[in-house]
């Protein structure tokens, strides 16, 4: 992978989205500028020795969205900037990109193609590693409320230096939901993906290397619902069954998620989110290492609170505080972060 050539296609995203716009009046463009100073208590995700500092993050975000009479389009770039006060191997550039077509029938038939690709550069430090993914699916009405889901996708990760933990995935998606009222949505879904590492896979140590490369089953049933009018409600249920060739890496995992967002004045929102997991390994041997080794993509129990206040129609103050209780590189450990977060957003 070259990060530079990956990060110089992401940003092109931006001007992408605003030529878009500027040429074809039917696109609705909307952007947003984010700027804060956050604390991080961990910043290494360390469970022994914790380093603490101050971020400094910016952030920078475009959507394009056209609608057409049997076509959607939706383009998504961001970009974000973090500063370490005193720890400049831990300056990082994150890049996202997303992008989907559906063609929309007049019976409620739809056929999409999406796309997403992120990046993580590390301004001093050699642990870059970038992600893309691809997803063709269908979403077709059974009844009046109650539509069906199916979708094939692939995908990989790749880090810049080094495969020990790079993977390519393919996998596939079926899912139903049903319009329970004008405001509210529940949807039952069942996942699968086949990952294949570039690593080679052992029996007993690192020593006694198997020719065979590492491979693993991933299942996971997904129960979810949302309700949304003067109260924001999102709650997901997610059941995880992996098994691998390389065994100490095979776990059944519950993972329970839920949001809740409420506007208690005019002009303010307070949201708090939490979710909640327990993971059970087959075998009692611990492993070197997780499947991924960035533990910031390895989610696990976290508290977050957020409050924000709209100064004017473009400009509004945020507040963030979250707690976090992650896996970390090491099996079976756990690693705790807090977070503070203070700035200004500017949408237009």
């Amino acid at each position: 992978m070259n990060p530079f050539r990956v990060a110089i296609k992401l940003f092109s995203m931006t001007f992408l989205l605003a030529k878009l716009a500027l040429a074809q009046s039917a696109w609705q463009l909307t952007s947003r500028l984010q700027t804060g100073v956050e604390y991080d208590s961990n910043i290494y995700e360390s469970t022994a020795r914790q380093v603490s500092t101050s971020v400094g993050r910016f952030l920078m975000q475009n959507r394009a969205l056209l609608t057409a009479q049997h076509w959607r389009i939706s383009l998504d770039y961001a970009g974000a900037l973090l500063v370490y006060q005193n720890h400049r191997d831990e300056n990082k550039l994150l890049q996202d990109a997303n992008g989907s077509i559906t063609w929309l029938a007049k019976n409620g038939f739809r056929l999409y193609l999406r796309g997403q690709g992120n990046l993580k550069l590390y301004l001093q430090s050699p642990t870059d590693y970038g992600t893309t993914s691809g997803t063709l699916g269908v979403i077709f009405p059974l009844t009046k409320k109650i539509f069906m889901e199916a979708g094939a996708e692939t995908g990989q990760l790749d880090y810049a230096r080094g495969n020990n933990f790079d993977f390519t995935f393919t996998g596939a998606s079926l899912a139903l939901r049903r319009q329970l009222g004008a405001k509210a949505m529940g949807e039952a879904a069942v996942v699968y993906r086949k990952l294949e590492y570039a690593r080679a896979s052992f029996v007993n140590a690192p020593a006694n290397l198997d020719p065979e490369t590492q491979q693993d089953d991933f299942t996971a049933l997904r129960l979810s619902a949302n309700y949304s009018k003067h109260l924001l409600l999102q709650g997901r249920l997610e059941l995880q069954r992996n098994r691998s060739n390389r065994g100490v890496f095979g776990y059944n995992r519950a993972q329970l998620h839920v949001l809740v967002g409420y506007p208690p004045l005019p002009h303010w929102l307070v949201r708090v989110s939490f979710l909640l997991q327990r993971k059970r390994y087959l075998d009692a041997a611990p492993p070197i290492s997780l499947p991924e080794l960035d533990p910031e993509r390895e989610q696990s129990n976290h508290l977050v609170l957020d409050i924000s206040r709209d100064l004017s129609q473009t400009l509004a103050l945020l507040l963030r505080l979250s707690h976090h209780n992650n896996e970390s590189p090491v099996r079976s450990f756990f690693y705790r972060k807090t977070l503070l977060f203070a700035g200004l957003e500017m949408r237009f």
